[in-house]
């Protein structure tokens, strides 16, 4: 894919959102989704280097457990 870096791209073309890209899917502030993610609540992360990324499928598996989250709005 041009112009995405290969450590954002995952199995069959799966790109890894950062907590940014994650909070604005879920309608919440993004200290919400670090607070999930140090609390180990949260969307499982995956690692790039030092930096933390979710893939969309498990974001939205998690949502499915966790329907209330987006309701709340962090």
């Amino acid at each position: 894919m041009v112009g995405c870096k290969p450590s954002t791209l995952v199995g069959m073309g799966e790109r890894l959102m950062t907590e940014l890209e994650v909070a604005t899917y879920l309608a919440v502030h993004v200290d919400t989704v670090r607070r999930w993610r140090r609390a180990g609540t949260g969307p499982p992360v995956v690692w790039a280097g030092n930096k933390p990324r979710y893939r969309r499928s498990e974001v939205d598996a998690w949502l499915d457990r966790h329907p209330e989250e987006r309701d709340e709005g962090g």
